[in-house]
């Protein structure tokens, strides 16, 4: 056979692929896991970019990534996007939800990396939205990573695995950023971004979640968070404390991310705290 017949026919049976994997989608389970930061941080991207835009958004680090969207199914929230990403911070998610034209009525930040250097993994971040083939996901679902093979396969092990790792064995990498030294400036630049989405009618609000190692040693100690969501005039949730409060010990994978059952109870407080907040 010809090359030029042979390439006709590879492409052919790859389109062909495609266009079955992608008619088998609504069939397939959906990864909200991968084997890698960047697959992780493309299937949120994708989620928040090709479907239907949730009232509510989180945006942050790793450390909020480890709250799956499902986790808040059955709470006041309901349907939520994570822009939690791997690897990053608020800023890079921040950014992303200003290139919308749709802006989500409430977003939450982490407070933990507000303060986070930009980095080349950021400008990757925000970039990949505009490859071709993330472009191509949008009519041809079958190329989207939450149906990729090798990150369905993953999740479902991960699921089932029972371990205490299973929703980040192969993305806590990315708390090599604790020791980080922020820029100066940091603040006023958050603050800007802040500032665009208020002006766009969308309600912000900061959080703190358990942390493990960078957890406050006490009630009364300095709360770098708290002191920014004042001078900004902006509300401030204390999942951390709400959680010690209602007696609940958080567990972490390498110290600093949840294990997937205590991300699930984490995920029910601040679920909860928003909605009270919302009625006030």
């Amino acid at each position: 056979m010809k090359s030029s017949r042979q390439a006709i026919w590879i492409v052919g049976l790859m389109l062909t692929m495609v266009a079955v994997w992608s008619v088998l989608r609504p069939l397939l389970p959906h990864s909200e896991l991968a084997e890698n930061n960047f697959q992780a941080n493309l299937i949120r991207l994708q989620a928040w970019q090709l479907d239907p835009h949730p009232a509510t958004v989180f945006v942050g680090s790793s450390i909020t990534g480890r709250l799956l969207p499902r986790y808040f199914t059955d709470t006041a929230l309901g349907t939520v996007a994570n822009l939690g990403l791997d690897g990053s911070g608020p800023e890079a998610g921040l950014r992303l939800l200003l290139q919308s034209s749709n802006l989500p009525p409430v977003v939450l930040i982490e407070g933990h990396r507000l303060a986070k250097n930009w980095s080349t993994n950021d400008d990757l971040l925000l970039a990949a939205i505009h490859d071709p083939q993330f472009t191509a996901s949008r009519w041809v679902i079958g190329l989207r990573a939450d149906v990729r093979p090798s990150s369905i396969i993953f999740s479902l092990l991960k699921n089932h695995s029972g371990g205490g790792s299973a929703a980040a064995a192969s993305q806590d990498s990315s708390s090599h950023l604790v020791a980080e030294t922020p820029i100066p400036g940091w603040e006023e630049r958050m603050r800007l971004l802040i500032d665009q989405l208020r002006q766009h009618g969308t309600d912000i609000c900061l959080y703190r979640l358990p942390v493990g190692r960078e957890n406050l040693p006490s009630d009364g100690a300095p709360d770098f968070i708290a002191d920014l969501a004042r001078t900004w005039g902006i509300p401030y949730l204390d999942v951390d404390r709400e959680c010690k409060r209602r007696g609940l010990v958080p567990t972490y994978t390498d110290g600093l991310h949840m294990t997937p059952a205590s991300a699930r109870e984490t995920a029910i407080v601040l679920a909860e705290l928003t909605a009270k907040l919302a009625r006030r």
